[in-house]
């Protein structure tokens, strides 16, 4: 899930054994991966097929090389506590679906957006992916931070 405004974020369940590979199956999209603005019948068909349909209310899934995300562990990030914030925006949908009568995957909704990522390091690859943050909300942060010290 991303952190949109003054919306609230519930962070995905951590389970402790977490891998890069399971990580890459839950939120790296294949850059081959198309999909025109609309169309829902496609994440259904690839929810489906890689076992995510209704994992979770939201799913988030960034749309990136892999070597582009594991950069995230590998200093291209800010570590703050247990996790690491992407320097760069990435590319993310947010997709909410839940399970239909076999073999379908009710997709009702997809959002594209350019966000920072946070994800949970280990080995110096992302295993854990915590949230995002969309940059209109560190613009908002920016200017009270500029307004407060003019002041």
């Amino acid at each position: 899930m991303c952190f949109e405004d003054d919306q609230e974020s519930k962070p995905e369940p951590f389970t402790d054994c977490q891998s890069f590979k399971e990580f890459k199956r839950k939120h790296i999209l294949p850059t081959s991966f198309r999909t025109k603005k609309g169309d829902l019948g496609v994440w259904g068909k690839y929810l489906l097929k890689n076992k995510l349909c209704g994992r979770i209310e939201m799913q988030s899934f960034i749309k990136s090389s892999e070597e582009n995300i594991k950069q995230i562990c590998n200093g291209s990030g800010s570590v703050s506590g247990n996790y690491t914030k992407s320097k760069d925006l990435f590319e993310v949908y947010l997709v909410k679906s839940s399970e239909g009568i076999n073999p379908k995957c009710i997709v009702t909704s997809c959002t594209l957006g350019n966000y920072y990522v946070i994800v949970k390091c280990e080995n110096k690859k992302p295993v854990h992916y915590e949230s995002c943050v969309k940059i209109l909300i560190l613009i908002i942060h920016l200017k009270i931070l500029l307004y407060h010290t003019d002041v």
